[in-house]
């Protein structure tokens, strides 16, 4: 089986820049009132699903009561249909006034005072999609100063009744009246669906430079075919609309219809597992009031949510298609790991689908499965667990784990239109050479370009006992033992010291420190008395040190002499985020 070479890199290739603002460095995460409630008016009929500020205040008090808020779920977005059917006598657009009483800057307090955030709905053209009030090019600077002074959170500006030329000037004239208003207004265009989402006619270049995001294709249905259109359609043009993709300007596949009438429980999770590989919003469109447990834990998963929020932001990709009806898609993330989604299209029975780690261009190592740490998120990917149970393939749904060497077969068995996901964390048995600077990304093995970091480390973390007097101990040297093999000889005198330090007991646990040895060639090691240790990739500097050039330069010689001091080390504030040295490291196995 020969899968086409992935080149990690192209996702920055096309050079765009993220709309200036600051806004959804991961994927924005919230709830959408389209699919599920349209442009239900009739408040006297059907009170409580009418568009109305009932509604959304009953879905904030949804989302900032039974958990979703605290998963990232935190925008409450209305759609078409809120305005009133003529502007006010200064031209502004206004809120239905027997439907939203309140206004609409009483409904944005409501979501701020919970934590959450507002996001209003207009139309490039002279009507909305729904026949109210749109933004034609003349209202456009007016529109966005009513917004902010409304303190709306997110824009959403629709194309109907508008046409190309106008789109071309529109677009961008509103990004830029958005930025003018001082405001943090993320802005969600639906420009490319208009435009076939394809080049010529998109530019996903100027789409970076101007949107966090934008609509590609056409509105979800409620309905499986709907969803596997959206499917086929994203990745079968992935080569094309996936560099696009990264923080602060996202590809939107459209809402999450978990919950509502058209889907299987399979189904359900084969659209969670694919928004989430591919690094789409996620704003679920159904009734929060009514949701079945079953619908809230999918949607609720934390290992899915973890994978879409990676701070990466790489969008994923189809990787192959059999003619057993099996596709296999994967993600990279932070930290060298990544998510792997086996998908069915049989709509006859389970399908047990053999393959390798190997076959889908792993590298080599041993990937030991371990229970993921769910009750802690958000979780730092590059924080799970100690060295023993580092490397994991854990099933995201079931949350099983399961241990993999590269070159064994594994069989998984697929129901038909479902999925079975799985998040894969680095081998057990580190392989630098994959991380070379400059080196050529190939496939599923490499995870980061040389755009990405300017150097990479090893970093070695261990958590020290404190004496019975509450006393800090010193932190142990670090050295290069050019005598040692290379990788696995490192791995296992870590192994030995971590299996002594567990073998100790009547030890209070002190606080944790953590020094990075910068630089290290792959047989070094760094053995403190008393630690156990947990490997990882990471972009930082050597506690005590001023900048990543002294470390580059002569590499951490010594531990810091304290924990106290290494606490106090300055976490690294340059390059990537998700390659920032964090001041602490949590063993969330323990």
């Amino acid at each position: 089986m020969h899968l086409a070479v992935l080149l990690v890199a192209s996702v920055l290739s096309v050079g765009t820049l993220a709309l200036d603002n600051g806004l959804m460095r991961t994927p924005p995460m919230g709830w959408l009132a389209w699919e599920r409630f349209r442009c239900d008016i009739d408040c006297d009929q059907d009170p409580k699903n009418c568009i109305s500020e009932n509604l959304f205040t009953d879905m904030a008090d949804r989302l900032s009561q039974d958990g979703w808020k605290d998963l990232g779920y935190v925008y409450v977005n209305i759609d078409d249909c809120w305005s009133s059917k003529e502007r006010d006598e200064k031209g502004r657009l206004q809120p239905d006034p027997k439907r939203f009483p309140g206004g609409i800057p009483k409904l944005a307090r409501y979501m701020h005072d919970r934590g959450l955030k507002l996001g209003i709905y207009g139309d490039m053209g002279t009507l909305t999609c729904g026949g109210y009030p749109g933004t034609p090019l003349d209202k456009i600077k007016m529109d966005a100063q009513t917004f902010a002074e409304w303190e709306v959170d997110m824009l959403k500006l629709d194309g109907c009744y508008s046409n190309e030329i106008e789109q071309q000037q529109g677009y961008p004239l509103m990004s830029k009246a958005l930025n003018a208003t001082g405001r943090p207004i993320a802005y969600s265009c639906s420009w490319p669906a208009y435009q076939g989402g394809l080049p010529p006619k998109v530019n996903y270049t100027l789409l970076g430079e101007i949107c966090n995001l934008w609509r590609n294709y056409g509105d979800i249905q409620d309905s499986w075919d709907s969803v596997l259109n959206i499917i086929d359609w994203f990745f079968d043009n992935q080569d094309i609309i996936g560099p696009a993709a990264g923080p602060g300007r996202w590809n939107d596949p459209d809402m999450l219809i978990v919950g509502d009438f058209g889907l299987s429980t399979d189904q359900s999770r084969t659209q969670m597992a694919l928004w989430a590989i591919m690094a789409a919003p996620l704003f679920m469109s159904n009734d929060l009031r009514t949701i079945s447990s079953e619908a809230r834990s999918i949607l609720q998963n934390k290992i899915a949510i973890s994978i879409n929020q990676d701070p990466l932001g790489f969008q994923g990709r189809r990787l192959l298609k059999e003619k057993s009806g099996i596709e296999v898609f994967w993600r990279a993330l932070s930290d060298n790991a990544s998510a792997l989604v086996f998908f069915s299209r049989r709509t006859d029975m389970p399908y047990r689908y053999k393959t390798s780690l190997s076959k889908l261009n792993y590298t080599s190592g041993y990937y030991k499965g371990s229970r993921f740490p769910g009750p802690e998120f958000p979780i730092p990917v590059q924080s799970i667990g100690r060295l023993s149970a580092r490397s994991k393939v854990v099933d995201v749904f079931t949350q099983k784990g399961s241990s993999l060497k590269d070159s064994e077969d594994f069989v998984v068995s697929v129901n038909p239109t479902g999925v079975v996901m799985w998040y894969v964390s680095a081998p057990a048995q580190l392989n630098l050479r994959q991380f070379q600077i400059g080196g050529n990304m190939k496939g599923p093995a490499d995870r980061r370009g040389d755009h990405q970091c300017s150097a990479v480390k090893v970093l070695a973390v261990w958590e020290h006992d404190v004496g019975e007097n509450g006393g800090t101990e010193k932190a142990g040297q670090c050295r290069k033992d050019p005598s040692e093999g290379r990788g696995g000889s490192a791995v296992k005198n870590l192994g030995e010291a971590a299996r002594k330090v567990r073998n100790r007991r009547g030890r209070e646990r002190g606080r944790e420190g953590e020094r990075v040895q910068e630089g290290a060639e792959p047989g070094s090691q760094c053995v403190p008395a008393d630690a156990h240790f947990a490997l990882s990739v990471i972009n930082g500097r050597c506690p005590g040190q001023k900048s990543d050039s002294a470390a580059l330069s002569s590499g951490c010689s010594a531990a810091p002499a304290t924990l106290a001091e290494a606490d106090q080390s300055p976490p690294d504030t340059t390059g990537p985020t998700h390659l920032r040295r964090r001041p602490h490291f949590r063993d969330f196995n323990s």
